[in-house]
């Protein structure tokens, strides 16, 4: 099943500088297994060593944040539009 996945700004050097990819995927899971195929220094900014999604990147799909323990397994409809975004941290000392 095909899923669009915008790329912000930060990671696109680490796409060829693509904004869009189309991805093939049931779940995040398994989007972001596609996305290593193709990506994989992208891929290892949104993973973590566990498996889960890195905690300073949030995905949205179409327009719904997707976290917490289920969501890499999440299913997602066909034609889905997933969004990366790096958190941005900071504050004052």
């Amino acid at each position: 099943m095909a899923i669009t996945l915008f790329i912000p700004a930060p990671y696109r050097s680490l796409a060829e500088g693509k904004e869009e990819l189309s991805v093939e995927g049931h779940n995040l899971a398994e989007v972001l297994g596609s996305l290593a195929q193709l990506y994989p220094e992208l891929s290892r900014r949104l993973v973590n060593e566990k498996g889960g999604l890195n905690p300073y990147v949030s995905v949205y799909c179409n327009g719904e944040r997707l976290y917490g323990p289920d969501a890499l397994q999440r299913p997602l409809p066909d034609g889905a539009r997933l969004v990366i975004m790096p958190v941005i941290g900071g504050g004052c000392a």
